[in-house]
């Protein structure tokens, strides 16, 4: 009797240490998208991977990696309107062919537009602010990071690549028209028919 009753004590042990462990363990979801269709991620770590049509990716919130594969793709690495910004993650965010937008939001994250006439927007608006890494690649990119916190920016191969950055805090190389301040017309090259919508910028 005391022996079967070690027995279940170990047992019962055994399953509330399961179940404490389950509770606090994120589990990471892989979505395939569908072009045309909104992609949504959780709020714990996802893998979201683009179509080869156009493709409209929300990872919503926490550390996650998107992939957009062929077409224009708009990528969100963490929610547009979260309830918390404090759970902005550290995402990785690759744009792949065609022409994209993107945007990591807060957490130190790294944007990698790829082929094509990308928007890469690197500017912290977030309870949890971080580094970025930001990545042009090939053709001519746009590249927002005016938000006071140190980047990382390499426009890429592109001839005419335009970045806007934080003087004497981040670090610009490759970019042809670099500049410090917004003109004007803002954004005007961003939202012709060439450059990708920003307009879910928080």
């Amino acid at each position: 009797m005391e022996t079967e009753m070690k027995r279940l004590t170990v047992l019962f042990t055994m399953m509330a240490l399961a179940l404490l462990l389950s509770a606090s363990v994120a589990f990471a979801l892989t979505v395939d998208c569908t072009a045309g269709r909104g992609c949504f991620g959780t709020d714990d770590p996802d893998t979201l991977n683009g179509s080869a049509g156009s493709d409209d990716m929300d990872a919503r919130q926490a550390g996650d990696r998107l992939f957009g594969g062929d077409g224009y793709d708009w990528m969100s690495g963490d929610a547009y309107g979260p309830t918390d910004t404090s759970t902005d993650g550290d995402d990785r965010v690759f744009g792949e062919a065609g022409s994209d937008g993107m945007v990591g939001y807060g957490g130190s994250d790294v944007l990698s537009g790829g082929d094509g006439r990308d928007y890469l927007y690197a500017v912290e608006n977030s309870k949890n602010p971080g580094e970025d890494t930001v990545r042009g690649g090939e053709n001519n990119d746009f590249i927002d990071a005016i938000d006071k916190t140190k980047d990382t920016i390499d426009c890429g191969s592109g001839t005419k690549d335009r970045v806007y950055y934080d003087k004497n805090l981040d670090t610009v190389e490759r970019c042809e028209i670099a500049r410090t301040a917004y003109p004007q017309e803002q954004f005007l090259a961003a939202t012709s028919a060439e450059e990708p919508n920003t307009s879910r910028a928080r």
